[in-house]
């Protein structure tokens, strides 16, 4: 065999070889790298990682148990949906001016990201922003950031990207 028919071979082979274990694969509006089988969220990781060089948190703060407005946000939390949300538990709770952003967990139902907003009436939970469940196999920071900035734009984006959720 001739070296330059080789050297071809070998370089269809170090491409080919590896593009046969790896497939790209659109969901929920993006997409997922499989290897193997084995689904990679390459964009979700490559967004958290440019969001954390990016955010400025400086006015962001967060909320010590011992603080006031964490009582009044477990309230809004247990009043949200009772029987289940009685339950709930506070993991996390960072606010910027009227808004606070909580991270939840409750005994029978999924941990939840929520924004509150501070009205007239009291804290409360803003209805659009709750989320729960697995982002399996998203990132799950990047996943939940992208759902409460498309369902409520007048949150502060700053407060929205300095959200990291509990391991």
């Amino acid at each position: 065999m001739r070296r330059s028919t080789a050297l071809v071979l070998l370089s269809a082979c170090l491409v080919l070889v590896p593009l046969s274990h790896v497939q790209i694969e659109p969901m929920d509006d993006t997409w997922l790298l499989r290897i193997d089988g084995r689904p990679v969220d390459v964009s979700g990781r490559m967004a958290g990682h440019w969001n954390r060089l990016v955010r400025n948190c400086q006015a962001i703060s967060h909320v010590p148990p011992n603080d006031p407005l964490h009582a009044r946000a477990l309230q809004a939390v247990r009043q949200y949906s009772p029987p289940d949300s009685q339950s709930g538990q506070l993991r996390s709770l960072v606010r910027s001016s009227d808004w606070a952003l909580a991270e939840l967990q409750f005994s029978q139902l999924p941990n939840t990201v929520a924004l509150l907003r501070e009205t007239p009436a009291g804290l409360a939970i803003e209805p659009r922003s709750v989320w729960s469940g697995t982002t399996h196999p998203f990132d799950t920071g990047h996943f939940v950031r992208r759902y409460l900035q498309k369902q409520v734009p007048e949150a502060p984006l700053e407060l929205i990207r300095c959200f990291e959720p509990t391991p």
